[in-house]
């Protein structure tokens, strides 16, 4: 698969995927988006991971996001709970922030 590939394929009724190798594909939507997706195998379980939409993501990026989740995959690890995980940490983060700001806005207003 190349990008001059990529870039004319049409929508059609359904949606279709274009296989690049390696479990990477493109999902071409009735809408016209074009979404990377990776299928894999783990623990005997079919899973998918969402690698982002073209051209945002470009045919090496979503290749070395691909490769990324191999790596973590051969070392056992589920690329899709990790990812979860680091979404997880991320809204506890913010919802931490939210609340030292808060506290801080009555301390202030308490003075």
């Amino acid at each position: 698969m190349s990008d001059a590939r990529i870039r004319p394929l049409k929508p059609k009724e359904k949606p279709y995927k274009q296989a690049d190798f390696d479990g990477l594909y493109l999902l071409i939507k009735p809408n016209g988006s074009k979404l990377w997706h990776f299928k894999y195998r783990l623990l005997r379980k079919e899973r998918l991971l969402a690698l982002g939409k073209y051209p945002e993501v470009t045919l090496a990026d979503a290749r070395q996001k691909r490769d990324e989740a191999r790596s973590l995959i051969a070392k056992d690890e589920d690329p899709s709970s990790i990812r979860k995980d680091q979404k997880a940490k991320a809204a506890a983060e913010q919802t931490e922030t939210f609340a030292k700001i808060a506290a801080e806005l009555l301390a202030k207003s308490a003075q």
